[in-house]
């Protein structure tokens, strides 16, 4: 099942689209006087994080939420993205752009990729983004720059920087290595990626037991944090955990914030 909704914080804030045209309607028009920022989710929790995300950098950005839970009930049954599922993602991308959109993210992580490889044939229209590139060029910078900061103390900089992925999905295993390669040769870091995946926990956020969820990953934060110069949340539902680990002496990236404020400047780029 498909649902948008949108949301506009100068008429209070979340409201069923029964439409486009009644939705347009409800928000007095706004659509046509300021740019549409989109959100493709695959988890109804995502949907009021990531609007409260721009509700309070960019209230005045009129936003649509697109929530579609199949794609990524597809994904983890496919055990990747086969070329059906990547069709269906980008028919979702390209009917967000048809509607008005000025950026289009994608906040699954397992999907991200089909998102970024759509982007250049809509680039003209729309911006296309991933929600975890920003984390990733994050991750990638943070390496290089612990690795010149060796350097200039005299201590060996010529090892890889440890980048530790923490997922709570299999399906996202894949992606999230890719990502993180790809930042850290963009950026000429040389890093170590290692990822683990944090049994049981997904069940609890499926079961609404965020807490429980939140908990099982600090747990695996702090086991993880003694291997890792840098440790990276490879899905958006697992932010909660890095406000939670400030102690750990080692940073902690999630994809949501990063990912928010990349997509409003490239949104305000296209105003």
């Amino acid at each position: 099942m498909t649902r948008d909704r949108w949301q506009d914080s100068a008429v209070g804030g979340f409201m069923i689209d029964a439409g486009i045209r009644e939705a347009v309607r409800a928000v007095g028009g706004q659509r046509n006087r300021r740019p549409l920022l989109a959100f493709l989710h695959t988890a109804a929790a995502s949907e009021a994080s990531f609007g409260a995300l721009v509700a309070e950098r960019a209230p005045d950005v009129l936003v649509r939420h697109r929530v579609c839970e199949a794609l990524l009930v597809a994904a983890r049954r496919a055990g990747g993205v086969d070329a059906a599922l990547a069709g269906r993602v980008s028919a979702e991308i390209e009917d967000l752009v048809a509607a008005g959109a000025r950026v289009v993210v994608c906040t699954c992580s397992t999907l991200g990729a089909v998102a970024e490889e759509l982007a250049p044939a809509l680039a003209p229209r729309a911006v296309v983004q991933r929600i975890d590139r920003a984390m990733a060029d994050r991750a990638a910078a943070l390496a290089l720059a612990f690795a010149r900061g060796a350097e200039r103390s005299g201590r060996a900089s010529d090892c890889a920087r440890r980048i530790v992925a923490l997922a709570t999905l299999e399906s996202t295993a894949a992606p999230t290595c890719a990502l993180l390669e790809d930042a850290a040769r963009r950026a000429g870091a040389r890093v170590e990626i290692a990822l683990r995946i944090v049994e049981g926990a997904w069940q609890r956020f499926e079961r609404g037991d965020l807490e429980g969820y939140a908990e099982a990953l600090v747990s695996a934060l702090r086991e993880a944090a003694p291997a890792a110069d840098v440790l990276v949340l490879a899905q958006g539902s697992m932010a909660a955990a890095a406000e939670r680990c400030g102690d750990l002496g080692v940073p902690v990236l999630a994809s949501p914030r990063l990912g928010v404020e990349a997509a409003l400047a490239a949104l305000a780029d296209r105003a």
